[in-house]
């Protein structure tokens, strides 16, 4: 699922089916935090979050078995 250059400040605002998600790109957006929910994704294998407000990554991210890239560039982690 692409939704870059949106103005989304929530990741739960994409909207339903999240745990079937193999890819996601919140690029350019106003994301400031990624909720511990983000951890039962278990499908994500791309998860994009570059050029957004996150200060911070969840222990839940460690959940994510199957992801193999996350980009977190341009943050203020």
């Amino acid at each position: 699922m692409i939704r870059n250059d949106n103005k989304i400040n929530d990741i739960m605002e994409i909207g339903n089916h999240k745990e079937c998600l193999e890819s996601l790109s919140l690029v350019r957006n106003v994301i400031q935090e990624i909720p511990e929910s983000i951890g039962n994704l278990i499908s994500l294998c791309h998860l994009f979050l570059s050029d957004n407000h996150i200060q911070e990554i969840p222990e839940s991210i460690g959940n994510l078995i199957s992801l193999e890239l996350l980009s977190l560039d341009h943050n203020q982690i």
